[in-house]
């Protein structure tokens, strides 16, 4: 695998090159892109992921505005599908991440913590496989390459997440050059339920033991808490839609995007319902609607 790897790599690098020497040549930055992805699902495949939970890529025959989506915490691509197959159908190309976390340890991760303190090099392994795979600065990094691939191929880009991956959204768009970001039940503030503050009471009481036994809700509270605490404006144009009874995320958080936003094409909207999993659902058509209208405004 890692020959091949290697070889994929040097076939990445070449095209790069040969588009800094003749930038004009759209059907190699098309190339480009093409490859890029393939790269991402031939190491998703050997990484042992079905093919329905993998990164996807809708690119339109004709140059368009690109769409890179970028899914939950607790979630795969194929929950970001029918928002898809929705700007697809409008004319827009749309890559599907695949972040880099394990959503059978989105809640607790229990019964792969208790495997590893299993004695011996199998529990040590297993112990490094739920921390590797469940790392927010990975998905950043990871999201980061994605999107710059395809910022290369298209600088009309916007970058769309829902959840956790609104939040990394957020975080990308501060740094690259986008046409805009929309936010969609962006993970800024949780809701102070009770679960959610007994799980804080835990987390600052035991620390590394909670980081291990639920490892992406750990490494989603850890991220939100920095960007939210480093949010100072934000200059380029958003769109945020959120529930207002959303049982997960806070709709503070809702409001300190508003109040950050310095763009006049910005948007906000507050849906009077529609729980978290707002792409999906009897509210999930509106939603679609006003994320291809804002990019069509934009």
């Amino acid at each position: 695998m890692n020959n091949q790897l290697e070889n994929i790599n040097q076939a990445i690098w070449e095209l790069k090159q040969m588009i800094e020497a003749e930038p004009e040549r759209r059907s190699l930055r098309r190339d480009l892109l093409r490859f890029f992805f393939e790269s991402r699902q031939y190491v998703e495949k050997r990484s042992g992921i079905p093919e329905e939970e993998r990164s996807f890529l809708m690119l339109q025959e004709r140059d368009s505005v690109c769409c890179v989506l970028l899914h939950g915490a607790g979630g795969t691509p194929v929950e970001m599908q029918p928002l898809a197959e929705h700007l697809f159908s409008q004319g827009y190309s749309v890559y599907g991440v695949r972040l880099p976390l394990d959503p059978k340890t989105a809640d607790t991760g229990f019964g792969e913590y208790i495997r590893s303190m299993l004695p011996g090099e199998k529990g040590r392994q297993n112990l490094q496989k739920i921390r590797s795979s469940n790392s927010w600065s990975e998905c950043l990094s990871h999201s980061r390459i994605v999107l710059e691939t395809v910022l290369g191929y298209s600088s009309a880009t916007y970058l769309i997440g829902f959840s956790f991956g609104a939040t990394l959204a957020l975080e990308l768009a501060l740094r690259n050059p986008l046409k805009g970001t929309i936010l969609l039940s962006p993970a800024l503030v949780p809701a102070s339920n009770r679960r959610h503050m007994l799980f804080k009471f835990w987390r600052k009481i035991f620390p590394s033991l909670v980081k291990n036994m639920a490892p992406v809700r750990s490494t989603m509270l850890e991220f939100i808490d920095n960007v939210r605490t480093g949010l100072k404006e934000v200059p380029e144009p958003m769109l945020v839609i959120q529930s207002a009874d959303d049982p997960v995320i806070s709709a503070r958080g809702f409001q300190i995007l508003r109040r950050a936003s310095t763009h006049p094409g910005s948007r906000f909207v507050l849906l009077e319902n529609g729980g978290h999993v707002i792409i999906k659902g009897d509210r999930s058509p509106k939603v679609f609607d006003i994320c291809s209208s804002f990019i069509r405004d934009i």
